[in-house]
């Protein structure tokens, strides 16, 4: 009976087998992983709690080691292009004060250089960095600064500060009020009393860019002189106007001319200046107030010369013609263009927790407003020299100069806080990587198995099996037959 019981040593020696092998497994997993699980489930709530935790933090701060990536290629962009224009504004400053007087022979290479800086200018804020205009503020997939030599070289302009209105050198524009408006019309003369013409609909701005209509209708309400009246009216403006013309067929000439409100309650809103002659403008003011504006907008409507003559495209009695049409009509009011109303908000990024960096710099800054203006100046000098217009010379010079000087110290500023922005993300960077390094180090600590202890048990394990299996294989060579 005694030698029969090793059919249960056998069953245990495999079952302690088994259990041998599954640890074998485990520490073979350690040894090459260097973790003591591979499944989280497998350590203990608390432990696994601190490894989601630690992992957690240390992926948040490697996404801010790549934004601090990004932001960092954007400066050295911002660095390199405003140290260039930091040399353009120290040159062209220095080639205005050195040419105070015009000179012809000189004249044309001054030109040259002054729009050859424009150019640059307008290369440097429209650098891109992975696809990104980094001049643009948040519009980043507009190009910031024309770089139409025509738009370049424009008449200088007043340096904008407030940031309400952009330079005319970039290419998002606010709203402007239309102040100004053309009118042109062909008067048939054969036309008799009571003809009214087709209304005629254009459009003008008010001061936030909404556009309003401006109904012209013409009526001819006597047949000798032939006299035309004009209604200007607004559906939603506060007035509608009536403006009366009498003309002399035989002359071409205005006779005369009055002006009404077709509301009696309400104040005039136009006034009228009478030409004296043939071909002198026909000039009329319009007051209105359109919704949502709080005062009255002026508009003056300049109707141009008038009189017999056909195709002068301007307030024409015909003597030919059944209809009265709109020959020309033009208006200086603009509808708002940026789309964005972030269009030149700084951009900034999120270097930390409760930590945001603001680095973005837009074109429409004054510091390149003036630069822009500054090099416009000696190029318009240039042209006024040219013409012999010596003392616009002088004075635009002097005022190239003097913009030109404050365009240096402006982007000098801007450049030193670009440098600022860089050593502060170089300490963030040595910050970040030390947080993660305490973090892999805690982590560790849970989750690192003691490579050292990892082999010694391998080892032992590997002296224990090894018995195991001798074991067994001498207890398979005992066969009951041995004992009958």
């Amino acid at each position: 009976m005694t030698q029969i019981s090793n059919i249960g040593i056998n069953y245990t020696l495999t079952a302690g087998l088994q259990n041998e092998m599954a640890y074998l497994e485990t520490l073979n997993q350690q040894l090459a992983s260097g973790k003591q699980h591979s499944n989280l489930t497998n350590y203990a709530p608390n432990d696994a709690s601190q490894i989601v935790n630690f992992q957690n933090s240390i992926t948040q701060r490697q996404s801010y080691l790549s934004s601090i990536q990004t932001v960092q290629n954007r400066l050295t962009i911002y660095n390199s292009t405003m140290s260039d224009m930091e040399t353009i504004a120290s040159n062209a400053a220095g080639l205005a004060a050195g040419n105070q007087s015009y000179n012809a022979a000189t004249a044309s290479n001054i030109q040259a250089e002054a729009q050859n800086y424009l150019h640059q200018v307008a290369d440097d804020l429209n650098q891109q960095v992975s696809g990104r205009y980094i001049y643009a503020g948040l519009r980043y997939n507009t190009q910031p600064v024309s770089n139409n030599p025509t738009t370049l070289n424009n008449t200088p302009q007043s340096i904008i500060t407030d940031n309400t209105t952009l330079p005319d050198y970039d290419t998002e524009r606010p709203a402007v009020a239309t102040k100004n408006a053309t009118y042109g019309a062909a008067l048939p003369g054969t036309q008799g009393g009571g003809y009214t013409a087709p209304t005629s609909t254009v459009q003008v701005y008010d001061a936030s860019g909404t556009s309003h209509d401006l109904n012209y209708t013409w009526s001819n309400t006597g047949s000798t002189p032939p006299q035309w009246d004009l209604a200007v009216s607004s559906p939603d403006a506060t007035y509608t106007t009536v403006i009366p013309f009498t003309f002399d067929s035989s002359t071409g000439t205005l006779s005369s001319i009055s002006d009404y409100s077709s509301s009696a309650s309400a104040p005039s809103p136009y006034s009228v200046g009478l030409p004296t002659g043939t071909g002198e403008a026909a000039d009329v003011s319009l007051s209105m107030t359109f919704p949502g504006q709080t005062s009255p907008q002026s508009i003056s409507l300049d109707f141009g010369s008038y009189g017999l003559a056909a195709g002068n495209n301007a307030l024409t009695i015909s003597s030919t013609g059944t209809t009265v049409s709109q020959n020309t009509f033009t208006q200086d009011g603009k509808a708002i263009t940026a789309t964005n109303p972030e269009a030149y908000t700084a951009d900034s990024a999120l270097i930390d927790a409760n930590n945001s960096l603001s680095y973005g710099l837009s074109s429409n800054d004054p510091s390149f407003q003036r630069l822009i203006n500054g090099l416009r100046y000696i190029n318009a000098a240039v042209t006024a020299g040219n013409s012999g217009d010596t003392a616009t010379y002088q004075s635009y010079m002097q005022l190239g100069s003097s913009m030109l000087n404050k365009a240096l110290t402006g982007i000098q500023t801007l450049n030193a806080d670009v440098a600022n922005n860089q050593n502060a993300l170089s300490q963030e960077v040595t910050n970040q990587n030390s947080n993660i390094t305490l973090l892999q180090n805690n982590l560790g600590t849970i989750q690192n198995a003691d490579t050292t202890q990892v082999a010694t048990a391998l080892t032992i394990l590997q002296s224990q099996m090894e018995a195991s299996y001798s074991a067994t294989a001498s207890l398979e060579k005992l066969s009951l037959v041995s004992y009958l």
